[in-house]
């Protein structure tokens, strides 16, 4: 299969028109007009906002940017705070040194009100919780343009 017809796959999978990609491990199904609209926007932005649980969209976001070898990016937002997803591993590219120190600064020093931080990090994968909400599309893009300049091909 071509990336045009994953593609197309993945779109019609969206509206619940056809079974795609076992490998993925999705099923058919159609989102409901918010999850569409999340995707949608996602499409456009490069990160997927996620209010809830919206499962199906995640897993389909996560599909999308497999098959187009962009960075995974997924904020799921709660009440007050969000927790941060950029996802790495199926992209035939890493992170080099100086993007990991200054994604590292960001999950560590952006914590404006004291509350402790989970993180995780590494070439592949890193994650962030506490996320203030008024931050986190702010943070989604330093993010994004930390790792379009310091994504480098990856060293297996």
């Amino acid at each position: 299969m071509t990336t045009d017809e994953r593609l197309q796959s993945l779109e019609r999978f969206a509206r619940g028109q056809s079974l795609v990609m076992r490998e993925h491990g999705l099923e058919s199904m159609r989102l409901d007009r918010a999850e569409m609209a999340a995707f949608e926007k996602a499409k456009q932005v490069g990160y997927l906002v996620c209010k809830g649980h919206m499962f199906r969209v995640y897993e389909l976001w996560y599909a999308w940017c497999t098959v187009t070898q962009q960075p995974f990016m997924a904020i799921n937002c709660r009440r007050r705070r969000a927790f941060v997803e950029l996802e790495l591993r199926d992209l035939t590219a890493e992170l080099g040194d100086e993007g990991l120190e200054l994604i590292g600064k960001i999950f560590l020093d952006k914590n404006p009100i004291g509350l402790p931080v989970g993180h995780g990090l590494d070439r592949r994968a890193c994650t962030h919780t506490n996320v203030p909400i008024y931050k986190v599309d702010e943070q989604a893009h330093e993010l994004l343009r930390i790792v379009k300049d310091y994504l480098r091909p990856a060293q297996r």
